[in-house]
């Protein structure tokens, strides 16, 4: 019964991989695919074929042939050095590091040459197949320890090495990266475990391989839809700030906030954040205003509070909400994503952007700009 559950799982994660890397290439087919997309589709397509061995291999359906019933190609060993070609690729240092996948590739046709001319000599010389199983186990030790190497530097990348990618931080916080680092660790943690118990305490496979399997497939397909999606916001906010910068009177934003206020401190208060675009800048806090205008925090606090009846994130707040709905107006931005305009203008999620815009405006960024595109 758990075989069964865990065959189920592997089948359905394979075709899930396969229907994402059909999803991403659609979505890509009117426009010029990038490398990094490239490398997330390889990434999720060797979990995909590594799953879809695994089950076939289960099921004894691979083939009575003894050639193709020993040939375990070792699609994992390309599922890390993958990842890292994406990682450089989204953080955009590809000209800041070496390329490693020729070397993989090298190292895969290398094993899989081996494995065949063993495969060979078992069939014509020897009926014994433990030589095979041996190799098989030598070749999953050397690939853990390159897999283990290329974590280390996509660990030293992200961690370590910020500044090196300070342009994309000014897009991304990386916090998802960060995470899938954190979570990879266990995961090869737990690989280096079944190793281990493969070798030394003789358990079963299924005991200690098909939860690992899953539970890294999961881990990676999660960063595969992550990675798609982040990357794609990502490219919309490059290219909408550069048409931004581009023709920047053209997008000026004029906003006065909604009062009748006529203390000349507050005003003066929101002539600095229309000058500085203060507003765009999304860990902009009480504090940071009030030690550049040289005033305490609760006296800018309470200053914002009496003139505008609101609080201080409520002003900023409506500065950008004013500065999304202009390019939302705007139909050179039409190609862009909403969400990737809501970030270009200060707001830090696309929950924190869609919950202001309906708090000053009343409606939603999408119901917003269809409304005014009719």
């Amino acid at each position: 019964m758990d075989d069964d559950i865990f065959n189920f799982l592997l089948i359905t994660g394979a075709i899930h991989g396969i229907i994402f890397n059909i999803i991403t290439l659609t979505f890509y087919k009117k426009k010029k695919i990038s490398k990094a997309i490239i490398y997330l589709n390889l990434l999720v397509l060797s979990i995909s074929l590594n799953n879809l061995q695994a089950w076939l291999i289960s099921k004894d359906y691979s083939s009575s042939w003894f050639l193709i019933k020993n040939l375990e190609v070792p699609w994992y060993l390309f599922i890390l050095p993958m990842f890292y070609s994406f990682l450089i690729h989204f953080l955009l240092i590809e000209n800041k590091y070496r390329k490693i996948e020729n070397f993989f590739i090298l190292i895969f046709l290398i094993e899989t040459s081996i494995r065949l001319i063993l495969i060979t000599y078992c069939y014509n010389i020897s009926s014994d197949i433990v030589l095979i199983k041996s190799y098989t186990q030598i070749e999953e030790i050397i690939n853990a320890f390159l897999s283990v190497i290329v974590f280390i530097k996509s660990y030293k990348i992200i961690f370590k090495e910020q500044h090196n990618y300070q342009y994309a931080l000014s897009f991304d916080d990386v916090k998802w990266l960060k995470q899938f680092i954190v979570l990879g660790s266990l995961v090869l943690t737990l690989w280096f475990v079944a190793i281990i118990a493969n070798i030394h305490l003789k358990i079963p496979q299924r005991n200690m391989y098909y939860p690992l399997r899953i539970g890294s497939s999961l881990l990676l397909y999660w960063i595969g839809y992550q990675g798609f999606l982040r990357y794609n916001v990502m490219s919309d906010r490059i290219h909408l700030r550069k048409e931004i910068l581009k023709n920047k009177a053209s997008y000026q934003t004029h906003h006065k906030p909604k009062t009748e206020s006529n203390s000349l401190l507050f005003e003066n208060i929101c002539k600095y954040i229309e000058t500085n675009k203060t507003f765009l800048n999304p860990n902009v806090n009480l504090d940071n205003v009030s030690k550049d205008l040289q005033i305490s925090s609760s006296h800018l606090s309470k200053i914002v509070n009496k003139n505008h009846n609101l609080n201080f994130t409520d002003l900023i707040n409506e500065y950008r909400v004013d500065h999304a709905k202009t390019l939302l107006l705007n139909p050179n931005f039409n190609n862009y994503t909403i969400i990737a305009i809501g970030l270009e203008s200060g707001f830090n999620s696309k929950s924190t952007f869609y919950n202001a815009f309906k708090k000053f405006t009343s409606q939603t960024p999408s119901g917003f700009r269809s409304k005014n595109s009719e």
